[in-house]
This record gives structure tokens, sequence and C-alpha cells, in this order.
């Protein structure tokens, strides 16, 4: 019976500790509560399986199964906010070229005609010397 109980209060201990230092590398809750119960899991598991050496591999075992659910878990929402981050500032450049571009048609004469030209341009040589590949480009003609 008191080995038995010696047994028990060794895994108890052995989990208390690994709750309280897995304080130490997470900063939330969902990361202390996924820590502490895959940390908690795997010593029972360990526990059951080996003993008291058994309950201590398991308990590491599950505290760094639940490091790394926690790592894929955070890299995907930075990911995801990082997506959404690109995007946003691509709509806002969008949305500024097109407010500009409205306030320059207000501004012009209604009676003007507006078109794009694609011009070609022929390879050439700049002022430096250096050889400008053959390219097009589009101008606006008012007529």
């Amino acid at each position: 019976m008191k080995q038995k109980m010696k047994k028990s209060a060794g895994a108890v201990l052995l989990s208390a500790v690994a709750a309280l230092f897995q304080g130490c590398s997470s900063l939330t809750p969902g990361h202390a509560i996924t820590d502490v119960a895959l940390g908690a899991g795997g010593a029972g598991i360990g526990y059951v399986l080996g003993g008291g050496k058994g309950a201590a591999i398991g308990g590491g075992g599950g505290l760094l199964f639940g490091e790394g659910l926690n790592y894929f878990n955070d890299k995907k929402t930075r990911d995801a906010h990082e997506v959404g981050y690109v995007e946003g500032r691509s709509d806002e450049a969008k949305n500024l070229y097109w407010a500009q571009r409205n306030l320059v048609r207000k501004d012009a004469d209604p009676r003007l005609k507006r078109k794009l030209i694609e011009i070609p341009v022929p390879a050439h040589y700049d002022s430096d010397g250096q050889l400008i590949e053959a390219s097009r480009e589009v101008v606006e003609v008012v007529q």
C-alpha cells in the first residue's frame, strides 16, 4: 500500500512540475491548457505502461507534442494574417489609383475623348550607351 501511494505521489508531483514549467514556454491560456492536458495524459499513459520512468518520458512526449500542435496552429494563424495584410494593401493601392483617376476625369472637359494607344518602341541605345530592348508603351491620347 505504501509503495503504491509513493508511486501515485510521484506521478502527481511530476504532473505538477510539468504544469509549472510549461508556463515559461506558453503565453496564452490555450497553449497552457493544451500543454498540461497532453503532458498529463502522456504521463498517465507512460506510468501505466512503464512506471515512474515511463511517466516522465510520457509526460515529456505529451508536452512536446502539445508544443508542436501549438506551433503549427500559430503558424497557420500568422500565415493567414500575412495573406490578409498583403491583399489589404493591394486593394488600398487600387482604390487610391481609381480615386485619383476619377478626380482627374471630373476636372476634364466632358467633350474630350480619351483613349489608350499602344505604341511599339524599337530597340535603341540610351544616352549612357546601354541597349534598351524593344517594347510596347501605352499612351493616353486626348482628342
